[in-house]
Protein backbone atom coordinates (compact mmCIF):
# COMPACT_ATOMS: atom_id res chain seq x y z
CA UNK A 1 0.00 0.00 0.00
CA UNK A 2 1.57 3.28 -1.15
CA UNK A 3 0.12 6.59 -0.07
CA UNK A 4 0.63 9.72 -2.13
CA UNK A 5 -0.12 13.40 -1.76
CA UNK A 6 -2.27 14.82 -4.58
CA UNK A 7 -3.98 17.94 -5.84
CA UNK A 8 -7.31 17.74 -7.63
CA UNK A 9 -8.07 20.83 -9.74
CA UNK A 10 -11.48 20.89 -11.37
CA UNK A 11 -13.72 23.12 -13.48
CA UNK A 12 -17.44 23.20 -12.69
CA UNK A 13 -20.18 24.34 -15.07
CA UNK A 14 -20.98 28.06 -14.69
CA UNK A 15 -24.74 27.40 -14.79
CA UNK A 16 -24.75 25.81 -11.32
CA UNK A 17 -26.25 27.71 -8.40
CA UNK A 18 -24.26 28.31 -5.20
CA UNK A 19 -26.13 25.52 -3.37
CA UNK A 20 -25.42 23.02 -6.16
CA UNK A 21 -21.72 23.90 -6.12
CA UNK A 22 -21.58 23.43 -2.34
CA UNK A 23 -23.37 20.07 -2.63
CA UNK A 24 -20.90 18.88 -5.29
CA UNK A 25 -17.94 20.02 -3.21
CA UNK A 26 -19.30 18.32 -0.05
CA UNK A 27 -19.69 15.10 -2.03
CA UNK A 28 -16.04 15.25 -3.14
CA UNK A 29 -14.86 16.14 0.37
CA UNK A 30 -16.80 13.22 1.88
CA UNK A 31 -15.03 10.85 -0.56
CA UNK A 32 -11.60 12.09 0.63
CA UNK A 33 -12.59 11.93 4.29
CA UNK A 34 -13.81 8.36 3.84
CA UNK A 35 -11.07 7.00 1.57
CA UNK A 36 -8.05 9.16 2.45
CA UNK A 37 -6.99 12.20 4.44
CA UNK A 38 -8.15 15.66 3.43
CA UNK A 39 -5.48 18.38 3.70
CA UNK A 40 -6.76 21.62 2.15
CA UNK A 41 -9.80 22.82 0.18
CA UNK A 42 -9.87 25.87 -2.09
CA UNK A 43 -13.39 27.15 -2.72
CA UNK A 44 -14.45 27.30 -6.39
CA UNK A 45 -14.17 30.77 -7.93
CA UNK A 46 -15.63 31.87 -11.26
CA UNK A 47 -12.97 32.26 -13.94
CA UNK A 48 -12.96 33.17 -17.62
CA UNK A 49 -11.51 30.32 -19.67
CA UNK A 50 -8.77 30.87 -22.28
CA UNK A 51 -10.70 28.68 -24.70
CA UNK A 52 -14.20 27.16 -24.62
CA UNK A 53 -14.63 23.83 -22.85
CA UNK A 54 -17.85 22.02 -23.71
CA UNK A 55 -19.10 25.30 -25.26
CA UNK A 56 -18.56 27.19 -21.98
CA UNK A 57 -16.37 30.31 -21.79
CA UNK A 58 -16.55 30.58 -17.98
CA UNK A 59 -16.32 28.00 -15.19
CA UNK A 60 -15.83 27.67 -11.46
CA UNK A 61 -12.27 26.58 -10.63
CA UNK A 62 -11.71 24.67 -7.39
CA UNK A 63 -8.92 22.61 -5.86
CA UNK A 64 -8.59 19.96 -3.15
CA UNK A 65 -5.32 18.71 -1.65
CA UNK A 66 -5.37 15.23 -0.12
CA UNK A 67 -3.51 12.05 0.83
CA UNK A 68 -4.77 8.86 -0.82
CA UNK A 69 -3.65 5.33 -1.57
CA UNK A 70 -2.40 5.20 -5.16
CA UNK A 71 -4.77 2.29 -5.90
CA UNK A 72 -7.78 4.51 -5.08
CA UNK A 73 -7.00 7.10 -7.80
CA UNK A 74 -8.89 5.05 -10.42
CA UNK A 75 -11.92 4.99 -8.10
CA UNK A 76 -11.68 8.78 -7.73
CA UNK A 77 -11.46 9.27 -11.51
CA UNK A 78 -14.54 7.10 -12.01
CA UNK A 79 -16.44 9.23 -9.48
CA UNK A 80 -15.35 12.46 -11.21
CA UNK A 81 -16.39 11.18 -14.66
CA UNK A 82 -19.87 10.35 -13.32
CA UNK A 83 -20.39 13.99 -12.35
CA UNK A 84 -21.74 15.80 -15.41
CA UNK A 85 -21.28 19.19 -13.74
CA UNK A 86 -17.49 18.78 -13.80
CA UNK A 87 -16.29 20.05 -17.17
CA UNK A 88 -12.67 19.02 -16.71
CA UNK A 89 -10.37 17.85 -13.92
CA UNK A 90 -6.69 17.22 -13.31
CA UNK A 91 -5.12 15.07 -10.59
CA UNK A 92 -1.48 15.89 -9.91
CA UNK A 93 0.90 14.05 -7.60
CA UNK A 94 2.64 16.59 -5.37
CA UNK A 95 5.38 16.64 -2.79
CA UNK A 96 3.74 16.49 0.63
CA UNK A 97 4.01 19.83 2.43
CA UNK A 98 4.29 18.23 5.84
CA UNK A 99 4.94 14.83 7.32
CA UNK A 100 1.96 13.35 9.10
CA UNK A 101 1.06 9.91 10.34
CA UNK A 102 -1.71 8.71 8.08
CA UNK A 103 -1.01 4.97 7.97
CA UNK A 104 -3.16 4.37 11.05
CA UNK A 105 -6.15 6.16 9.53
CA UNK A 106 -5.87 4.30 6.21
CA UNK A 107 -4.92 0.90 7.64
CA UNK A 108 -7.49 -1.79 6.94
CA UNK A 109 -8.40 -4.29 9.65
CA UNK A 110 -6.46 -7.53 9.43
CA UNK A 111 -8.30 -10.66 8.37
CA UNK A 112 -8.85 -13.23 11.10
CA UNK A 113 -8.83 -16.95 10.36
CA UNK A 114 -12.00 -18.93 10.94
CA UNK A 115 -10.19 -21.34 13.28
CA UNK A 116 -9.20 -18.45 15.56
CA UNK A 117 -12.80 -17.26 15.73
CA UNK A 118 -14.10 -20.75 16.53
CA UNK A 119 -11.45 -21.18 19.24
CA UNK A 120 -12.42 -17.85 20.83
CA UNK A 121 -16.14 -18.78 20.73
CA UNK A 122 -15.39 -22.09 22.48
CA UNK A 123 -13.43 -20.23 25.19
CA UNK A 124 -16.34 -17.85 25.73
CA UNK A 125 -18.92 -20.63 25.88
CA UNK A 126 -16.86 -22.61 28.43
CA UNK A 127 -16.94 -19.63 30.80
Amino acid sequence: MRIGYYQLAYLISPELKKGEIEKLQKDLISFFEKEGVLDKVEQPLKRTLFYPIKKKTEAFLGAIYFYLETEKIKELEKKLKEKGEILRYLIVSEKAPKKIKIEKKLKKPEKVKLEEIEKKIEEILKE
